[in-house]
């Protein structure tokens, strides 16, 4: 006795549920979970969303998916930037003074910095032991663990990353990350040329970075589903899809 087309509760299909959002044409919409001065990164766990708010003195939100029980879980950060999950813990990142990787457990103990590093650390991934970043002014990519730097120091140095790196994952075998390009001086334009890459190294015995993808539109963020990689191009307007062992990208 339900329609399937528009109720909220059985959306679709029997019992599928929008979760406070509305539905239409037996599809759900998007619903408000939560409000900040300026989000910026995100990560889910099977019962809460994660993310940043930028901002000089900012921090590291939850809330459950539907939207309830907002909490601060991490506080007096300097422009907190990106959120990744490893095993039990947040890891986020901040672009301010001092920039550091940190942690920080689902219900706001422990918050930890793992490595400071005032170069800009961005993107960040995990296998839940070791931790990868993207240090984006020095242009390299640096690790630490999960237990952090007992020196407090800024991890070590895995790769030169190539220009302006941005986004970083994580494949079985590889650290792979986005090199946004060549930044053009004033009186060429605004933005980058089109020489960004994807680049990779293995994760078992390091050696040389390699490009798996060249002559890019500012690739920005990736993501790996096991070997297959995913990323846009920022300035090229284009989602793009990287097979392990394909001659190049599809669009």
């Amino acid at each position: 006795g339900k329609d399937l087309s528009s109720d909220p509760a059985h959306c679709g299909a029997c019992f599928h549920d929008c979760l406070g959002g509305p539905c239409s044409g037996g599809r759900c919409g998007p619903s408000l979970l939560a409000t900040v001065p300026s989000p910026a990164g995100i990560a889910v766990d099977s019962d809460h969303v994660y993310f940043a708010s930028v901002g000089a003195d900012a921090g590291v939100y939850a809330t459950r998916k539907d939207g309830s029980n907002q909490t601060l879980i991490a506080s007096h950060l300097s422009f907190p930037e990106r959120v990744a999950l490893a095993g039990a813990h947040v890891l986020y990142t901040t672009v301010g003074t001092p920039g550091l990787v940190g942690k920080v457990e689902p219900d706001g103990t422990g918050q930890t910095a793992l490595a400071i590093t005032n170069t800009g650390p961005l993107d960040v991934v995990s296998d839940g032991t070791d931790v990868f970043f993207v240090d984006q002014y020095s242009a390299s990519i640096r690790h630490t663990t999960i237990a952090g730097e007992a020196d407090g120091g800024k991890g070590d140095l895995v790769a030169a990353a190539g220009s302006y790196p941005w986004g970083i994952a994580l494949t079985p075998t590889d650290i792979v990350w986005t090199s946004r390009g060549t930044l053009l001086p004033p009186d060429a334009g605004i933005g980058f040329a089109s020489d960004g890459r994807v680049r990779a190294i293995s994760r078992v015995d390091g050696g040389a970075p390699r490009d798996l993808a060249s002559g890019l539109a500012t690739p920005l963020a990736v993501v790996a589903d096991g070997a297959t990689l995913y990323w846009v191009n920022g300035q090229g307007g284009t989602v793009m899809r990287f097979d392990d062992g394909a001659a190049a990208p599809v669009t």
